[in-house]
């Protein structure tokens, strides 16, 4: 079927919303939850720590749909790395593609759709000449048809943490629940 997909730009006259930044909101109906973003927090280099096209316990079939949006107001290009999890990869394979001015660019199933990966679940990269936001959604895909899942933001490349920070994880407590932790190395 077909998704609606917008892309709303908030910006007053002068350029800088109350604030010191432009606002930027970007979302798809039906796919994933409203985001409000600030463009002083997009960045030409950010890591999606998680994407999937592969199938789990109990016929769980897990995929993820990308959005990236290009927060300038000129054209620029993206390139998508991609790393599988479980190996190092010093050689990342990528695909490059054009990214318009102010685009919200979808890549539904995007390992599948972008890599032609299927049994695949790793971290993706992307790099661009413009400053970006993106988030992904991995959820799995049931037999009827329904989704249930989570969406994951790309995080810039210098927020990650390095050898000499301290990590603390709080909030996981309960014998009940399952958490899911993802590592990934930038420079492996």
């Amino acid at each position: 079927h077909a998704r609606k997909m917008i892309g709303l730009v908030v910006d007053d006259a002068g350029g800088q919303a109350a604030g010191g930044g432009l606002l930027a909101l970007s979302f798809a109906i039906e796919r994933f939850h409203l985001d409000l973003v600030r463009a002083r927090d997009a960045a030409s280099e950010l890591v999606l720590t998680s994407a999937a096209h592969a199938t789990g316990v109990n016929n769980s079939n897990f995929l993820s749909d990308l959005r990236v949006f290009n927060t300038e107001n000129a054209a620029g290009t993206l390139t998508l790395s991609l790393y599988p999890s479980g190996s190092s990869t010093p050689s990342p394979e990528t695909k490059t593609v054009p990214l318009a001015a102010r685009q919200l660019l979808a890549l539904d199933d995007v390992l599948l759709t972008t890599f032609g990966k299927t049994g695949i679940a790793g971290a993706i990269k992307l790099t661009s000449d413009r400053a970006l936001f993106s988030v992904s959604r991995t959820y799995n895909l049931a037999a009827d048809g329904s989704t249930s899942g989570q969406e994951l933001p790309a995080v810039p490349l210098p927020s990650y943490i390095g050898s000499a920070d301290v990590a603390r994880l709080a909030g996981i407590s309960s014998r009940n629940a399952r958490t899911n932790l993802i590592f990934f190395n930038p420079t492996d």
